[in-house]
């Protein structure tokens, strides 16, 4: 069962008592009425039974609140994917192997959601309906319905109704600790709809959709956010990339990492070291014997290079 801000609608409520008497409720041709002895139950309103489709079980029911949500949370995750593997693509070698790392973990988090639970969903209602748990009868009353299906029976007050959501196929009144009443809209007439919407009180229905509206709107600024940060240092790696690959053109050196560099040069065997751009370095390698001239990038704080040089007394300069 969803979370209360997951599951919230939003249509007008008519209240039980301007419609609880009338003959419209047991109107629908859809509908089975209970009888003891040919005649309806005192109490009794209506009956509803029938198969829950596998569409209810793969695909949850959201309100609409959450069901916009999800629209936008899909399109900013989708660009989200698409600037990870920007970022794989126009990473340095340093960076490199922590921007796959993150693009693992975001396409497997992704494919939890979007492709493994719908299939274990899937799953799971081939079980129930091949054991028939999937045939549900609820029987309506003044102040409760009672559900039944092959495992389960139970009487759910409507007093303790926490709120419903609804889409165009289903109507979902949610009760506490995960019990539900799901109803297929097709099989009830406006009028059951709407004494079932009015199970739940206006303003507490009211109360969980501006809670989902505030949750919704803290997700999507959180993405925003993401997204934002996310652009800004794939264009620092598209500017570093495109300097690098100019660069890498008009030179024969070959390339190292920053790390084996700083390291030759706490060995003592750099010299002459020049920096172009904040971005990289050429410098001559001594460590074999003879002098060989190598390059390398370096995309943090060039200061904390300098100071790293002139600790060690290596000569340096800045490209002219």
């Amino acid at each position: 069962m969803m979370s209360t801000e997951d599951m919230v609608g939003q249509r007008d409520i008519v209240s039980a008592e301007d419609i609880m008497n009338t003959e419209d409720i047991m109107s629908t041709e859809n509908s089975k009425y209970m009888f003891d002895d040919l005649q309806l139950t005192p109490q009794s309103m209506f009956e509803l039974e029938y198969e829950i489709p596998e569409s209810r079980y793969v695909k949850p029911v959201y309100g609409k609140v959450t069901a916009k949500y999800n629209i936008v949370r899909n399109i900013m995750l989708g660009i989200i994917v698409a600037e990870a593997i920007a970022l794989v693509i126009f990473s340095m070698d340093r960076d490199r192997i922590w921007n796959i790392a993150f693009l693992i973990i975001l396409l497997f988090l992704v494919g939890i959601t979007y492709v493994v639970a719908p299939i274990l969903r899937k799953k799971n209602y081939k079980k129930l309906h091949a054991a028939g748990e999937d045939r549900i009868k609820y029987t309506f009353f003044r102040d409760h319905v009672h559900l039944k299906n092959p495992t389960v029976e139970a009487d759910l007050m409507y007093s303790t109704a926490e709120f419903y959501a609804e889409n165009a196929d289903n109507l979902v009144i949610v009760f506490p600790f995960n019990r539900g009443v799901s109803v297929i809209k097709s099989k009830c007439s406006e009028t059951q709809l709407d004494f079932l919407r009015s199970i739940v009180p206006v303003d507490h229905q009211k109360a969980i959709e501006k809670k989902s509206k505030r949750k919704c709107t803290v997700k999507i600024i959180l993405l925003a956010i993401s997204i934002l940060v996310m652009v800004l240092d794939l264009a620092m790696h598209i500017r570093v990339s495109m300097i690098m690959n100019s660069y890498v053109h008009t030179t024969e050196y070959e390339y190292t990492t920053y790390s084996s560099f700083v390291d030759c040069v706490a060995a003592g065997t750099i010299e002459d070291v020049v920096i172009y751009e904040d971005l990289y370095l050429e410098y001559t390698f001594t460590g074999r014997g003879e002098d060989e001239r190598y390059f390398t990038s370096y995309e943090g704080d060039m200061d904390a290079c300098i100071d790293i040089l002139e600790r060690y007394g290596v000569n340096w300069e800045y490209a002219k």
